[in-house]
């Protein structure tokens, strides 16, 4: 029986990944598609999305504290993201903060597979408003 769950865990990640990749093909005439493995164009956030922001949100706050300690967290509002597909997906989000600034905030979401875990901050940096979605939040 458990070689039966693995192979229907593996075959349901298999779908996920070309279902990712197949809505990352449908874009306007005129835009380019990310190389696989490239990071995808900005998109406005999502209300899963900002679902996702709220599950590392203890982490982001106590890394930006530790990157400025006179920093107040007052809003904790995913306005953008980008992404891109790996054995997972790697998330960028723009965050608003509160008080006119903003976090870019790395997060990776592992395959739904048995022993992955949930998603993770894997960075964060202060950013300007202007700043472009890019996965280096270290």
């Amino acid at each position: 029986m458990g070689s039966k769950l693995l192979f229907a865990a593996i075959l349901a990640s298999v779908a996920v990944l070309v279902a990712s990749f197949a809505g990352s093909q449908q874009r306007t005439a005129g835009q380019s598609s990310p190389m696989p493995g490239g990071i995808s164009g900005g998109q406005d956030a999502t209300p899963e999305v900002q679902a996702l922001c709220d599950k590392v949100k203890s982490d982001a706050v106590a890394a930006l504290a530790s990157k400025d300690s006179n920093l107040e967290v007052t809003e904790f509002k995913a306005i953008s993201f980008a992404t891109q597909v790996v054995a997972g997906i790697n998330y960028v989000v723009k965050l608003e903060i509160g008080a006119g600034k903003y976090a870019h905030l790395c997060i990776f979401e592992p395959l739904p597979l048995p022993g992955n875990g949930p998603a993770r901050l894997t960075g964060v940096r202060l950013a300007e408003d202007s700043d472009a979605l890019n996965l280096h939040c270290h």
